[in-house]
């Protein structure tokens, strides 16, 4: 039976570095079937979340990248970005191997920092759009083309989706300065900037998701420079109320929404640079005031990310959280209590620098799998994958 979707949506900010090369000086992203005998990263050590060994290296170089069924097949699909491919698709097998990947859009001179899928144009096909260097870029009907790559000047560091006005087209929305722009789809696949919202100060995280349940999506940005959320409820029309502002502790720089405690009302998960918070959901769009636990002063929104995943099969979600410190990095798992909270966490891997995190059923088990960016022993991340257990 599937499993009953405990996430509402995630998303992580993070801001990695340029790719170097492999130590060799190539950035090979050749990729065939990949088994599940392929083994762990020299050095490192990892408590599995499957039967050993449980890492898999998808020999994929890639700075930005995102985990969707782009091909509507029922397989969830990995789109990248890197510098030496702009943006390319690993096709699911549903199996957890992917397929070579494909080029999707090439001519850029750096790697998207957010990528997202959606209908943008309301021909039923799913569409990219792709944040770079402060432009939007929108891949239309990307697996059938022409590749064909739009431009929209816009500011922002980080993309949310959503149909705000149920027009059918889906709309863009992007945190920068200190307020949230808005790009209205049309069907031409064409996008005009709405007259822009406030919001707290320095907003570098966005979630979209019905947050008080009156069916009209609402928007929360992180906002690093305030120390706080700014929570915009829409009006269903693609309007929005004036924000709320939600204290959150020292400059939280990512954000996602989920139904943690699993009552029906979402919840709030926040990371900022001295620990990890949840706002439980009230109803009617409250939250309570955060609770959570302290983290080293060390995670911060250059080397930390983290995303809400449901791993074990118990319907109930998990928090998993990444950090980088000088090239050695740790990736942690955070079980969540029946009122939210936060437990102590467990080290699912450490050893070799890790990055930005994202989680999807990649083998079809009904439970989340991980994939990650991390460090090889020549010193260029490389995409990696670990497997939930049955």
């Amino acid at each position: 039976m599937k499993r009953r979707s405990v996430l509402a949506l995630a998303l992580v900010a993070c801001t990695p570095a340029p790719l170097a090369g492999d130590s060799d000086g190539s950035t090979s992203t050749t990729l065939g079937p990949v088994a599940p005998s392929t083994s762990s990263t020299t050095g490192t050590t990892t408590d599995a979340l499957d039967d050993a060994p449980a890492e898999i290296d998808l020999d994929v170089v890639a700075d930005g990248f995102t985990l969707l069924d782009l091909d509507e097949d029922g397989h969830i699909d990995l789109v990248t970005s890197a510098y030496t491919a702009a943006v390319q698709l690993l096709r699911g097998r549903g199996d957890g191997s992917f397929d070579a990947p494909i080029g999707l859009g090439d001519g850029f001179n750096s790697y998207a920092s957010a990528i997202v899928g959606g209908d943008f144009d309301g021909d039923g096909a799913r569409d990219l759009a792709a944040l770079w260097s402060g432009h939007v870029v929108l891949l239309r009907d990307p697996l059938h083309g022409p590749h064909e790559a739009l431009d929209t000047p816009a500011a922002g560091v980080a993309l949310a989706v959503a149909d705000a006005d149920a027009d059918g087209l889906d709309d863009l929305f992007l945190p920068g300065a200190n307020v949230l722009l808005r790009l209205h789809g049309h069907a031409s696949g064409s996008f005009d900037l709405r007259p822009p919202l406030g919001l707290g100060g320095e907003p570098v995280d966005i979630v979209a998701a019905d947050l008080d349940a009156d069916g009209a999506l609402d928007l929360v940005t992180a906002n690093v420079g305030t120390d706080d959320l700014s929570l915009l409820r829409g009006d269903g029309l693609g309007g929005f109320l004036s924000q709320t502002l939600l204290p959150v502790g020292d400059q939280p720089f990512a954000l996602a929404v989920a139904d943690l405690d699993v009552d029906g009302t979402l919840d709030l998960v926040v990371l900022h640079v001295g620990g990890l918070v949840t706002l439980r959901g009230l109803g009617g769009g409250a939250f309570a005031a955060p609770q959570g636990i302290a983290l080293p002063e060390h995670y911060g929104p250059h080397g930390s990310s983290f995303a809400v995943c449901e791993l074990d099969g118990d319907e109930r979600p998990e928090i998993v959280v990444t950090r980088d410190l000088s090239s050695y990095g740790w990736l942690t798992r955070f079980e969540v209590a029946a009122d939210a909270r936060v437990r102590e966490p467990k080290v699912l891997r450490s050893g070799r620098g890790v990055g930005r995190i994202v989680c999807a059923d990649v083998d079809g088990d009904d439970r989340d799998d991980l994939v990650f960016s991390a460090f090889r022993p020549g010193g260029s991340p490389t995409l990696r994958l670990l497997r939930s257990s049955p």
